[in-house]
């Protein structure tokens, strides 16, 4: 009797183990969707974050950023806006030049403007006079540089599947001030 009492205990052992072992698959699998749901939710929310950069400015002579914008495409009357922060040692005045260049594809360039404000002075060019014509700033004080890439509404199914891709290159010379 005693000997069906340990078999029946292993029995319900191994019947208990396996329910366990169920339960750890299921929890398992309802954690890993969780996971999966929150990661797509916040990827979702950070795609449409505005990127931001640093120029830390010489102090003597020019600084010389470039940045690539690769794959950029955007819906009629969408925008994206990149903000360079300008970090400096002295206050002082600038004169700042942004220069594009296409790399590689740029079938969107008719279809696409770019502003870049600078303090309160903006300037807004499409992208194809951009890329024939520099952006002078000069004399310009500021802390932040804000580059605006939009799309105009009325601009219809010609841009659909159009993408650029370019480089900007930010030179930026600090304004000596002239001895008396």
């Amino acid at each position: 009797m005693l000997a069906k009492i340990c078999i029946d205990l292993n029995h319900l052992a191994e019947g208990v183990f396996m329910k366990l072992k169920k339960l750890i698959y299921i929890i398992s699998g309802a954690l890993g969707i969780i996971v999966m749901a929150v990661s797509f939710f916040v990827l979702q929310e950070t795609v449409g974050v505005d990127l931001e950069s640093s120029i830390r400015i010489n102090d003597v002579g020019v600084t010389e950023k470039e940045i690539s914008i690769v794959g950029l495409d955007l819906l009629p009357g969408e925008n994206k806006e990149y903000v360079i922060n300008l970090l400096e040692g002295d206050s002082g005045s600038f004169d700042i030049t942004f220069g594009f260049d296409p790399k590689g594809n740029d079938t969107l360039k008719e279809y696409l403007n770019v502003e870049i404000t600078i303090g309160d002075i903006s300037i807004t060019k499409t992208m194809t006079e951009a890329f024939d014509q520099d952006f002078i700033f000069s004399g310009v004080n500021a802390e932040k540089i804000v580059i605006n890439y939009f799309m105009p509404e009325n601009v219809g199914n010609e841009a659909q599947n159009k993408e650029i891709s370019f480089s900007l290159n930010i030179k930026i010379a600090k304004k000596l001030l002239k001895n008396c």
